[in-house]
């Protein structure tokens, strides 16, 4: 079971745990009582993902711009490498999630999420070059609804 830790310091949510068995498909994870009537930008990323890293280095521009805004929540999907478990991804994941002072909730997500529940279920609303492909970025809006699966990336904002 995910253990949500809250960083008074850093004002941050770290939602880490091994599977996101608790929130089996996006739908789920986006009704957490923290997402509740916020407007989410969601990064769906990779440990081993060099663009994905990449944009981490834009991420600190946006969250300064909007760091008053309580309405606003970044939400940090970290997609799997394989359908099984794998200790040493969850261990990068939670090193880079540091590294680069990524301010949001986190959630390593499953292979099931990621592949059945996120793109197979919402690839009519994807545009054919992003399937399957990390990093994306999505938005939000307060009711929990995905209102953009193409949302601009940390370095276009």
């Amino acid at each position: 079971m995910p253990i949500l830790i809250r960083c008074f310091q850093l004002n941050d949510f770290f939602l880490f745990g091994e599977s996101t068995n608790i929130y089996p498909d996006i739908d789920k994870i986006l009704t957490i009582e923290a997402l509740k009537n916020k407007v989410v930008y969601v990064d769906i990323w990779g440990t081993r993902c060099r663009s994905c890293l990449r944009e981490f280095q834009y991420v600190s521009k946006i969250q300064q711009k909007y760091h008053k805004d309580t309405s606003i929540v970044f939400l940090y999907l970290c997609s799997p490498y394989t359908t099984n478990w794998d200790a040493n991804n969850a261990k990068r994941w939670r090193e880079q999630v540091y590294q680069h002072d990524l301010k949001g909730m986190h959630l390593l997500i499953s292979a099931e999420c990621y592949e059945n529940e996120f793109f197979n279920k919402y690839k009519s609303r994807i545009k054919p070059e992003n399937m399957f492909m990390i990093p994306t970025y999505l938005l939000v809006n307060k009711k929990g609804e995905i209102v953009n699966f193409n949302a601009a990336k940390p370095s276009n904002q």
